[in-house]
């Protein structure tokens, strides 16, 4: 096997462990422990290539001179971010739901459903809410700042429409006043929806795959999650998850590049 292949192996099964070690010591604030999972590993295979930490310190301080002197910046920023909260809202929202309906149908089945639970239940629905519009949020200014850099007047008319009527709040709020008029807006949005979700994955997973560093830490985030979910809490079983992890998500990354045609 090349030597890329272990440098991603061990960025992620170690970025994996660490995240599932961490989930589980913050308690309610678990998916903060799954970032920074995936921060690790980012920051492990990062490391791995210190040559490439300097040349990526130079280019970014020669874009950094020019992209300061560009007028769009702060459209494109405000373009990526309220696309991502939207997005980020919307997907935290539907994933949040299922979570509270599996909770709440787990706990009727064992006999579980007191308040303390139902506490708990709306905790963890909260916490998914606001990581994921926090993370999509982040990485929709990264695409518009550093990929999509000539958004047209329809990423722009989007945006805000998706700013106004997917962020959580909103969806709350149409999920309790929902009518036939919510209904005929969600039927009219659908290929709005629909067009930017899958522009914005596409990009995002090329981007993800085209860099070593992102990769191993968005694997890294998948195999914490995994393994604090899965997996018993136990150092050993863990280490050994992480480490099969970090070996399946080394190849599959390379299957990936191959499928998206991209260039590692």
């Amino acid at each position: 096997m090349d030597s890329e292949f272990h440098k991603d192996f061990l960025s992620i099964g170690w970025g994996s462990f660490i995240g599932a070690m961490l989930a589980h010591s913050f308690g309610y604030f678990w998916l903060f422990g799954i970032l920074m999972g995936g921060a690790s590993g980012y920051i492990f295979r990062l490391f791995t290539e210190p040559q490439r930490i300097l040349w990526a310190l130079r280019i970014a301080w020669q874009r950094t001179i020019s992209f300061i002197i560009k007028p769009d910046w702060r459209e494109r920023l405000k373009c990526g971010f309220e696309i991502g909260i939207g997005l980020g809202g919307f997907f935290g929202v539907s994933v949040g739901i299922i979570f509270v309906f599996s909770s709440l149908f787990d706990s009727l089945i064992e006999g579980t459903l007191t308040l303390v639970n139902l506490v708990n239940i709306a905790l963890w629905y909260i916490s998914i809410i606001l990581g994921l519009t926090l993370g999509f949020g982040i990485l929709g200014i990264i695409v518009y700042l550093y990929i999509i850099k000539s958004p047209t007047e329809m990423d722009f008319a989007d945006a805000k429409s998706m700013m106004k009527n997917l962020n959580a709040v909103a969806l709350h709020y149409k999920a309790i006043s929902f009518s036939f008029k919510g209904i005929k807006w969600a039927v009219m949005n659908i290929p709005m929806i629909l067009r930017t979700s899958y522009q914005f994955l596409k990009i995002f997973l090329r981007l993800v795959h085209s860099d070593d560093f992102s990769a191993c830490g968005v694997y890294a985030c998948i195999g914490a999650l995994v393994i604090f979910f899965l997996v018993p809490f136990h150092p050993f079983f863990m280490l050994l998850a992480a480490f099969l992890g970090g070996a399946a998500g080394a190849f599959m990354r390379r299957l990936a590049l191959r499928y998206f045609e991209v260039i590692a």
